[in-house]
């Protein structure tokens, strides 16, 4: 019934200069009473793993409120920590974080409404990186509002009658909740998690697929660089075949999946084959990505912003900068 131990340090690797290995993981607070300790110090103390699973999905493993470790998409489209009750560690954990601080509805564009409440707490993830008490959002009630997650639920819903449509929707792709880090995406907010790091962890975040890894803090890829204004939200130039450029305006959205595309800029309702779309940062500016249509086959949207999906975080390190405030900047390392 109390306190939670703090996890023991990585172990040192050989030489001078050489990251310890990774930091044990906290204890779990107490079950009326008590907090929970953190991870140990591990690694550079800036760098966690980072895995990609079913190809698109950016994950982290996270430990919110002292509760189980959770896989998290780390989503530059969204802003805002959201998770489950059982992420927090249940009802218990929920009543260690008090009342909450607000009460909000948001959604996902692949079908999901979701009523919120958000609480103060902290999110740990690993190696010693531990934010300050920071707002965290748990789902209460869940509607699945499309074809596919009314049909992942009831699937879900067969094999386990407590799942809850939010669950179901994340868990068909193996994740939990959803850790948003755009500066200037609509929500669901009230704020970014990783900014209540401390130091200047609190900077920004690189996505850097290729390797593996979430890094924190100032941004650590060489110069040059291409930055693009704007986290997610921008505008970047569309050359299909080759042709003008078009101006669209878009989010760069690591959580995107396989992204979407106007039927302005294709203009067609259906994705033509054996296009060649490339995507750059201004008319006479960097390419920053480009694909071929029997390749890579984002959806047609009647309106909306143009969604780039993961594809633009593959194959090249991904910086999110946190400045200017409110709106960020996208800092790609080896455009395409």
């Amino acid at each position: 019934m109390g306190w939670g131990a703090n996890g023991g340090a990585g172990g040192l690797g050989d030489g001078v200069g050489v990251d310890r290995g990774t930091g044990g993981a906290g204890g779990r607070g107490g079950l009326l009473y008590g907090g929970y300790g953190v991870s140990g110090p591990g690694g550079d103390g800036r760098t966690v793993p980072l895995e990609i699973i079913h190809v698109t999905e950016p994950t982290v493993h996270a430990n919110v409120n002292g509760g189980p470790t959770s896989t998290i998409l780390v989503d530059t489209g969204s802003a805002g920590l959201v998770v489950s009750p059982e992420d927090v560690g249940g009802i218990l954990g929920v009543l260690h974080m008090g009342l909450p601080t607000g009460l909000s509805i948001s959604g996902y564009s692949g079908g999901l409404y979701y009523i919120f409440a958000t609480y103060t707490t902290t999110v740990d993830f690993g190696n010693g990186i531990v934010t300050a008490p920071t707002a965290v959002n748990v789902v209460l009630l869940s509607i699945p509002t499309s074809p596919f997650a009314i049909s992942t639920y009831f699937s879900a819903l067969l094999a386990d009658p407590t799942t809850t449509p939010f669950e179901a929707y994340f868990g068909a792709v193996g994740v939990d909740g959803v850790l948003g880090v755009g500066p200037n995406a609509v929500g669901p907010g009230p704020s970014i998690p990783t900014m209540a790091l401390p130091g200047d962890l609190n900077q920004g975040v690189l996505i850097d697929a290729p390797a593996g890894e979430l890094v924190f803090g100032p941004n650590p890829l060489p110069a040059p660089n291409v930055e693009v204004v704007g986290s997610p939200i921008t505008t970047l130039y569309v050359k299909i075949d080759g042709g003008t450029p078009i101006p669209v305006s878009s989010i760069i959205d690591s959580g995107g999946v396989t992204g979407t595309i106007p039927s302005y800029v294709i203009g067609s309702g259906t994705l033509p084959a054996n296009t060649n779309i490339e995507v750059y940062t201004s008319p006479g500016g960097d390419r920053l990505y480009a694909f071929n249509t029997n390749d890579y086959r984002p959806t047609v949207i009647s309106s909306g912003l143009m969604n780039t999906g993961f594809l633009p975080f593959r194959f090249q390190p991904v910086y999110i900068d946190y400045s200017p405030s409110g709106i960020g900047t996208t800092v790609f390392d080896h455009p395409a």
